[in-house]
């Protein structure tokens, strides 16, 4: 309700219709966190794996374009790299996304899942978890298993057996890593178990000497990019070499411009916002036409238009702040629900958590400005017709 006290005006709402307002903001505020969380994660999902590594620097086939595509190379070139100054490790990392199958889940079927294998005396991922299990994947056959794969696979739990291309496997322990566009669960296992189970993964010559990923460390006190271009200068050019960071963003960078999944996501923000916007407008204009007779007569008293303008732009900023905030716990309870269910990471971040604070803030100030234009083009004698 707008009320005039001593040319002093200010706009506020009957309880049903400012709880209606709100919410309806509200959900165009949870949209928006939706999209933007499901685009984020999709995109963090694929670099997880990644990050998960205790690397300062990483060898990849110069024909990679992506960890998700099977491109090895010898590993000889590992060999090579340990006698560069700077390097303090050097190590192998087979990834098999395709050929490795698990049977189980309710309906038998065989599935493709992700499965690494590396030295397990040699600790090349960052997770405590997976360092003080990994020794025990010294015993063949054994695997640690990512908690959050999905259920199709079965149980993947400490304890439990899974047949893996019809060889049973005991799971020893598990992390949390997460799904991503090409994988639905993850394991890790010893480089002998490795080979034992994918013998044929590589059908030529050189057979367990090709790598997917060479992890290295380089020593205390090295700078990792001097060392990744002594690296690069003395590794022939069938290998590149990568800071992680550098990996991690040519990674990001495929899956944005080689997929729609980019678009689609921030269409849908786009969306969010517009809706937000119509809500806004909607509620804006009403309240301005329910008190135009209250604002016909300041500006027949000479109030000049910056005072509606101002006035409109507070009464937006405060229907953002107020929608904003359950449209950030409605978007934090479905980012645990959803992270839970699909096993992507959906992270709830400042900086996220800021950006669509601002996208409400610009959108519920924007149906303000739009809403107030009736009132700047009429005259005041109008306004009370």
């Amino acid at each position: 309700m707008l009320e005039l006290r001593s040319a002093t005006v200010t706009f506020s709402s009957p309880g049903g219709p400012l709880v209606r307002a709100v919410a309806g903001v509200s959900f165009a505020v949870l949209l928006m966190f939706l999209q933007l969380g499901f685009r984020n994660a999709l995109f963090d999902s694929t670099v997880a794996f990644i990050e998960a590594l205790d690397a300062d620097l990483l060898v990849a086939a110069s024909g990679c374009y992506t960890l998700a595509v099977a491109e090895p190379f010898p590993r000889r070139r590992l060999d090579q790299s340990r006698g560069v100054e700077g390097v303090a490790l050097a190590e192998p990392l087979y990834i098999e996304r395709h050929q490795a199958q698990v049977y189980g889940g309710a309906d038998g079927r065989a599935r493709p899942i992700r499965v690494a294998g590396f030295d397990p005396d040699v600790p090349l991922f960052v997770d405590p978890a997976i360092r003080r299990a990994a020794p025990g994947l010294r015993e063949p056959f054994t695997a640690l298993a990512d908690a959050r794969s999905k259920n199709d696979f079965g149980p993947l739990r400490p304890g439990e057996n899974l047949d893996l291309g019809g060889r049973p496997v005991r799971i020893l322990a598990s992390f949390r890593l997460g799904t991503d566009f090409a994988t639905d669960g993850t394991l890790l296992v010893g480089a002998g178990t490795f080979h034992e189970l994918l013998p044929h993964r590589y059908p030529n010559a050189d057979g367990p000497g090709n790598v997917d990923l060479g992890v290295i460390r380089v020593r205390p006190g090295a700078d990792a990019v001097a060392v990744g271009r002594m690296l690069t200068a003395a590794l022939p050019a069938d290998v590149g070499i990568f800071t992680k960071a550098e990996f991690i963003a040519r990674e990001r960078d495929f899956w944005r411009r080689s997929t729609p999944i980019g678009f689609v996501f921030g269409l849908g923000l786009v969306l969010g916002f517009v809706v937000g916007m119509v809500v806004c407008y909607q509620v804006l204009a009403t309240d301005i036409s329910d008190h135009m007779a209250e604002l016909a007569t300041l500006k027949a008293m000479g109030y000049p238009p910056r005072y509606f303008l101002a006035l409109v732009v507070e009464e937006s900023l405060y229907l953002a702040t107020l929608a904003f905030l359950p449209g950030l716990a409605a978007a934090a309870t479905s980012y645990w629900w959803l992270g839970s269910v699909t096993g992507l990471p959906l992270r709830l971040s400042l900086g996220r958590a800021a950006a669509i604070f601002a996208l409400t803030l610009s959108m519920c100030v924007a149906s303000g400005l739009l809403a107030i234009r009736r009132l700047h083009v009429a005259a005041p004698a109008d306004l009370f017709a």
